[in-house]
């Protein structure tokens, strides 16, 4: 996921493409260690799939849907005109005040170009289509598989490593604020943004 713009996309110089493998292994072992350490440390829902297997495929179809945006610039072929049409024709039924699609273009500078305002703004509405997909599999997944309930009881240490369920009041009351409050400024990515941006997050 991490080297897929670098390898889509020509015109990545050596140095670019050296620094993108080392990120791609330091990940790699760092997701390794977590996932293989008997104690939990940052990763949330170790041992309770398919969570974090959904948010890792959204977010890779999220990067290769905009690597084929961005390839089509410079190397244009029929399926990056479909991902433009789809992208371009969500984000113009998207783009109305307080969507997704027209708070991404509220980040934009007042000076940018129409190109880019009309990129950004395809590669918006891509991106939300995506992040829809995803969380209507994962409510699929759900409602399917009866997560996290099918293999016994929610083991909080191991999957919520940062939540200490013995401090504050119930514990209950405290998941359901924390789980509201996350899927509001949940963020996704390097870009700390808030949750109703959804195709910048995570």
């Amino acid at each position: 996921m991490i080297a897929t713009p670098s390898l889509m996309l020509k015109g990545t110089a050596t140095d670019t493409a050296q620094i993108v493998g080392l990120v791609c292994i330091v990940a790699g072992v760092f997701v390794f260690v977590e996932y293989n350490s008997s104690s939990p440390s940052l990763i949330e829902f170790r041992a309770a799939p398919p969570f974090n297997r959904v948010r890792y495929f959204g977010l890779a179809a999220t990067v290769l849907a905009l690597t084929v945006i961005a390839k089509g610039v410079t190397e244009p072929t029929t399926m990056t005109v479909l991902f433009n049409i789809v992208g371009g024709a969500l984000a113009e039924a998207m783009d109305f005040p307080y969507s997704p699609v027209r708070l991404v273009l509220l980040l934009l500078p007042a000076e940018a170009s129409a190109d880019l305002f009309d990129s950004v703004r395809t590669a918006a509405g891509l991106s939300y289509l995506v992040s829809l997909l995803s969380l209507a599999f994962f409510v699929l997944a759900l409602r399917l598989n009866n997560w996290p309930n099918q293999r016994g009881g929610f083991n909080v240490w191991t999957n919520l490593p940062t939540f200490d369920p013995t401090a504050g009041g119930d514990v209950v009351t405290r998941l359901e604020r924390d789980g509201q409050l996350n899927l509001i400024c949940n963020s996704q990515g390097p870009h700390r943004i808030s949750g109703f941006v959804l195709p910048l997050r995570r």
